[in-house]
């Protein structure tokens, strides 16, 4: 697509970079079934600057309205209220909502020269285990069902099914990764992110919360 892209003139290309902030080690090294190939498109479009072609890549950690919550990759199971928190539950991480996604998108591309080459850091709010949980609570007014998990067991259990084939392992280890600090999850506490160059509006947890309890519905 890259290489057709340059045929085709076009000028920006935006790769596949939703998600966690690549460029921690940490996380690749545990991750890097699923991180490799966003990692090697960025490296194959750094080659391709001098055929005219720039690029810009988004990177707002999880989907909370997606991953976080509805597929259960943060511990969270909405058919049966019931949570796997890790450790303490106190880990937080960096996430945005679709539709800021979207936005931050969109005011991406049209702030076409200011993103030339750079990764676009959104996060309009972080948030933990415990938040979710708290929020989930008063969003659904009933009591979780809580059991805990110590976050090296989570990552080891996460390894042997990769080790297996099982790609299971998955929401074990991206759980892990947000949840237990200096892989990358929260990288609003060390990024400059883009959050107001952007326009990006100030999320609500609850707000977020109860769209995606009434889209699992």
């Amino acid at each position: 697509m890259i290489d057709a892209a340059i045929i085709a003139g076009v000028k920006r290309f935006l790769p596949s970079e939703f998600g966690s902030d690549l460029q921690s080690e940490k996380a690749l090294e545990l991750i890097r079934q699923f991180f490799q190939g966003k990692v090697d498109t960025a490296e194959y479009l750094k080659g391709k600057e001098s055929e005219g072609l720039s690029c810009t890549r988004l990177s707002q950690g999880l989907f909370s309205s997606c991953n976080a919550i509805k597929i259960g990759y943060m511990g969270f199971d909405l058919k049966t209220d019931k949570a796997m928190l890790i450790d303490e539950g106190e880990g937080r991480w960096s996430t945005t909502t679709l539709p800021t996604i979207e936005l931050a998108l969109k005011n991406a591309i049209l702030d076409i020269d200011g993103t030339t080459n750079h990764i676009v850091y959104v996060a309009p709010f972080t948030v933990s285990q415990n938040d979710m949980l708290a929020a989930l609570e008063r969003v659904t007014n009933s009591t979780w069902a809580v059991t805990r998990i110590d976050g090296e067991r989570q990552k080891d259990l996460g390894k042997q099914k990769f080790a297996k084939g099982d790609f299971g392992g998955a929401p074990l280890i991206v759980s892990y990764i947000n949840c237990v600090e200096g892989h990358g999850g929260n990288f609003a506490t060390y990024r400059e992110t883009w959050n107001d160059r952007l326009g990006l509006p100030k999320e609500s947890l609850d707000a977020a919360l109860k769209i995606v309890l009434a889209d699992a519905n």
